[in-house]
């Protein structure tokens, strides 16, 4: 670029795979001459990576496109509901410039700078950086609008990816997130697996933590063994996000998730098996509209069998151009005492599950700045720990002190 470089301010909001995308897209522009500007006032361009998960997420988005359409200066509108709700988006702002995912690279070419596409770069934030493997899915559940945002499943080859990760590491981080809309999908459109990416990123010298996101029971079954296997080098974090939406199989047959709850059991059961050490992080959707009182009872009991370290709680949202959006909606007090009590529930789990440790000595990669002047860790099944000041991106020999409903407290005792 030539002259004085166009000044971008962005908000990205949504997911980790949104949160990566908008990043690279941002990486990609400063590597391109753009500068970043602090806030929307100062900038040449303003971009909004947006998500539109629920309801209540859609009405944020569109009130911060409002509030910085005021600012009269180009707009660019990224992630889902560029793609999903398009309309919704030029109702407000009829001017902003519409990028769907997955194709950030032309922002050039919708820009009028050039006719060449820019490099996506996956960003390193202190120590930490996410890295997307695919894009879209193969699911057909009832209710989602990422699905109708992001499409079919279009995964990375494990090349590219690779580089992805080897440029992190060189740029200095430690933790790489690796993430899709389910990272369990990955490989089955271009004949490869879940598995073996996670183990060829394991073969990449320098000593960083590999942590895999979301996995979907129907599709992380038909590999299982494989991905556990990969699972076991000691450069995977001990972490699996695996959601079941609900407890009864009635409502996950109304869902159209495709497995049982006995088949999300089996998959947890089988890592369990496998490690001593392991975080389990499920989700749940509350008051979807086929959901009786005897569904809700089998969601409790399920959640208190299997007992996972992290349960997000989401209340049922009718997203329009969804199968469930016609649905009648059950009473909000019935949706809202349901989702207290999953909540109360989600805490008394959690701070079980954490006081277990308290007096073992644990390894811990230091990721995060916290408050007053505290650090944040991870242990090697990705339980959060609260230190005092350790350098971030160190190994840490920390004692656990304490615990609370959603992490730990510890002493450091050496490096590891």
């Amino acid at each position: 670029m030539q002259g004085k470089p166009v000044r971008v301010y962005a908000e990205i909001y949504g997911c980790t795979l949104n949160a990566a995308e908008n990043n690279a897209l941002i990486n990609g522009l400063m590597r391109h001459g753009f500068a970043p500007a602090s806030n929307p006032k100062d900038a040449d361009l303003i971009i909004l990576g947006t998500c539109t998960v629920i309801e209540s997420t859609e009405h944020h988005m569109l009130k911060r496109l409002r509030a910085l359409n005021e600012f009269g200066k180009k707009i660019v509108v990224t992630g889902c509901m560029a793609s999903a709700q398009p309309e919704i988006i030029h109702a407000h702002a009829p001017q902003a410039i519409l990028i769907e995912p997955g194709n950030y690279e032309n922002i050039l070419i919708d820009l009028n700078i050039s006719a060449r596409k820019i490099e996506l770069i996956p960003m390193v934030e202190d120590v930490i950086a996410s890295v997307p493997i695919a894009n879209g899915c193969t699911g057909r559940c009832t209710y989602c609008i990422t699905r109708i945002a992001r499409g079919v499943l279009r995964s990375t080859p494990v090349p590219e990816i690779k580089r992805n990760v080897e440029q992190c590491v060189r740029q200095g981080a430690r933790e790489i997130r690796i993430t899709a809309q389910d990272t369990a999908a990955y490989g089955l459109d271009i004949n490869t697996n879940l598995a073996h990416c996670i183990s060829e990123l394991c073969k990449i010298r320098g000593r960083f933590m590999l942590r895999i996101g979301m996995m979907n029971p129907v599709n992380a079954i038909k590999h299982l063994d494989e991905i556990i296997q990969a699972y076991a080098n000691p450069k995977v974090f001990k972490f699996v996000h695996i959601p079941v939406q609900s407890g009864s199989d009635k409502i996950l047959r109304e869902m159209k998730r495709g497995y049982s709850v006995e088949e999300f059991r089996s998959v947890v059961n089988a890592f369990r098996k496998r490690f001593k050490k392991l975080t389990i992080s499920t989700d749940i959707i509350v008051g979807y509209p086929a959901e009786n009182a005897e569904d809700f009872e089998e969601t409790l009991k399920l959640m208190e069998e299997i007992k996972p370290d992290i349960i997000n709680v989401t209340r049922f949202s009718p997203r329009e151009g969804t199968e469930a959006y016609k649905l009648k909606a059950l009473p909000q007090r019935i949706v809202k005492e349901r989702s207290r009590l999953l909540v109360k529930l989600r805490f008394g789990l959690s701070r079980r599950n954490l006081e277990h440790r308290i007096g073992k000595c644990e390894n811990v990669l230091i990721t995060e700045k916290g408050k007053k002047n505290t650090m944040i860790g991870r242990t090697v099944d990705y339980k959060p720990v609260i230190v005092s000041q350790v350098p971030i991106g160190t190994w840490a020999k920390v004692k656990i002190t304490g615990a609370t409903d959603i992490y730990l407290t510890g002493k450091v005792i050496g490096e590891k």
